[in-house]
């Protein structure tokens, strides 16, 4: 019988460790599914925060990133509950208006002339930059409302927290508090959209440990 030749490449093939492949990609895998649930959580006990702070009392200003449908009309029905109309919405396409975002609102008790519009942002980082520097604008805003969508929340406050260093926290007279709009996770495309979320999550977390934007109001 002749000799049995082995090219690299077969070799390189029946070597490949299948295993530890798996056992990685299941692992990966539970640490979103964790957070997944973390950031459901972490939502709602934001919203019950939000509930018992403002439940005699109200913020004064509502902030809404633009993004996912649910957001604008919550922070609609914010602003009528609590008689306000200062909204700043952030992230918007520079060629829409206020009657573009919001067609169907009814604007009987909110003034339209008193909601801003940030056509800068175009990410949640840039979000959360333009709302610090529209803040630091308005010596009067003492409780800030932040409405988003609940799958969205966690990673949103996480900026907030970085980008706001312990220094700026002790001479800021205000607080951010926040609200997240509820998804049904018994729909297979809330579910796709929370573990998206998870793995940007990380990868924001990432980025604001290796970098942090300077937030300067004078910019």
């Amino acid at each position: 019988m002749g000799k049995k030749y082995l090219f690299p490449f077969e070799k390189e093939k029946s070597n490949i460790p299948w295993r530890e492949i798996f056992v990685s990609l299941a692992c990966a895998y539970a640490v979103i599914l964790i957070l997944c649930v973390a950031i459901v959580k972490a939502s709602r006990e934001q919203n019950t925060l939000v509930q018992n702070t403002f439940y005699k009392a109200s913020p004064d200003l509502i902030v809404v990133p633009t993004g996912d449908y649910g957001r604008i009309p919550k922070a609609i029905e914010f602003a009528k509950k609590f008689n306000l109309s200062n909204i700043f919405i952030t992230g918007v396409y520079k060629k829409n208006s206020v009657d573009m975002i919001l067609p169907e609102s009814n604007f009987d008790e909110i003034d339209p002339n008193l909601m801003d519009i940030d056509y800068w942002a175009r990410n949640t980082i840039e979000n959360a930059i333009s709302t610090l520097k529209y803040i630091s604008t308005k010596n009067e805003i003492k409780n800030i409302l932040v409405v988003s969508s609940d799958y969205h929340l966690l990673r949103l406050k996480m900026i907030f927290d970085n980008l706001i260093d312990e220094d700026s926290k002790k001479e800021s007279s205000f607080k951010i508090y926040y609200y997240g709009v509820e998804n049904s996770y018994t729909r297979f495309d809330h579910i796709i959209k929370l573990h998206k979320e998870a793995i940007k999550y990380v990868r924001g977390w990432m980025i604001m440990k290796l970098w942090t934007p300077e937030v300067q109001a004078n910019e």
